[in-house]
């Protein structure tokens, strides 16, 4: 759930809201909600995946209500403009559905990347990003083994929403999330099974070999993640 989510940033909680959920690089995830900006004043606000130096602040999923771009950008995020690729620009007062299909984590490294397919869906139109390999972090602000990989949104990030309404236009504007979902989403595996030749004074044997997501020390079943909210 939400935690705070009228406030400036409100964050995923998996204890009631009483903390922010953590989101490390090797999660596979996905969630969205309907969000509408009203009122006369100036401001922004969407969606949030944030890396850990900027935890409610970077990573954003952006509805402007002033200029009416729809981006996503900041943080650890590849950057994405639906206004600039579709033409589409957000009207305060409608609301706007905005889903981001699956965060993969994949092997975090250059090459193979996390990766992220934005999603918005605006006035009964559907409109996709590619999917966006995640770039190469800073190592100066990864130098500690608690924030590698390198390609991915960085442990300890927080994921959840924002509101950043601009206080000196003396008019009001005001925020709101509705049918938020979330799932967790596993990397799809499948067993490979190899022969192993016998060896002297022992039976021939078959040996299975079963794939596993990454940062998981278990093996993991198929699972599949919802594409609309």
């Amino acid at each position: 759930m939400w935690a705070s989510p009228t406030s400036t940033a409100g964050a995923s909680s998996d204890d009631g809201g009483a903390t922010a959920a953590r989101f490390d690089n090797n999660s596979n995830f996905t969630f969205g909600t309907d969000f509408k900006i009203d009122g006369a004043g100036e401001g922004e606000g969407g969606l949030r995946i944030s890396p850990w130096y900027g935890q409610f602040v970077d990573g954003r999923f952006m509805a402007n209500a002033t200029s009416g771009e729809i981006a996503c950008f900041g943080g650890a995020l590849p950057f994405y403009s639906f206004t600039v690729n579709h033409g589409i620009t957000y009207t305060r007062g409608t609301a706007r559905s905005i889903w981001r299909p699956p965060y993969r984590a994949h092997d975090m490294v250059s090459t193979d990347p996390a990766t992220i397919q934005y999603r918005v869906i605006y006035n009964g139109n559907t409109y996709d990003s590619p999917v966006l390999p995640f770039g190469e972090q800073n190592p100066t602000m990864c130098n500690s083994p608690q924030y590698n990989d390198l390609f991915g949104m960085m442990n300890d990030g927080r994921v959840g929403g924002y509101f950043q309404p601009r206080a000196n236009t003396g008019a009001s504007l005001t925020a709101t999330w509705g049918n938020i979902a979330y799932s967790s989403c596993f990397a799809n595996v499948s067993p490979h099974v190899r022969s192993q030749p016998a060896q002297p004074g022992r039976q021939g044997q078959v040996r299975h070999r079963f794939a596993r997501a990454p940062g998981h020390p278990t093996l993991l079943k198929t699972s599949t993640c919802p594409r609309s909210v």
